[in-house]
């Protein structure tokens, strides 16, 4: 099991502002900051029984929402462009 935990919030005017210079593309109103856990490989469970690693750092950046429903949202990195994909997780905390 793979897993980055993350949460999701709007950005004030100034965060914006500072995404859109930096950014290689214009930005929409849908953008969003979301701060990810660092990311972890677990078997046998969300905890890892036997094995739990940690694989990196935690981070933060601006996602600019392109695509939004009920079970998937689709997004790109406010500066790279790097498009991300998430869907909903009955399982999430």
């Amino acid at each position: 099991l793979f897993t980055a935990g993350a949460w999701r919030r709007d950005l004030d005017q100034p965060e914006l502002a500072s995404l859109r210079r930096n950014s290689s593309r214009p930005l929409s109103p849908n953008t969003i900051a979301v701060a990810f856990e660092a990311p972890r490989v677990s078997l046998f469970g969300r905890e890892g029984r036997f094995v739990n690693l940690q694989l990196g750092p935690p981070s933060s950046v601006g996602l600019d929402v392109t695509y939004l429903d009920e079970r998937v949202r689709i997004c790109r990195g406010a500066g790279s462009g790097v498009p991300f994909l998430f869907r909903a997780d009955s399982c999430a905390q």
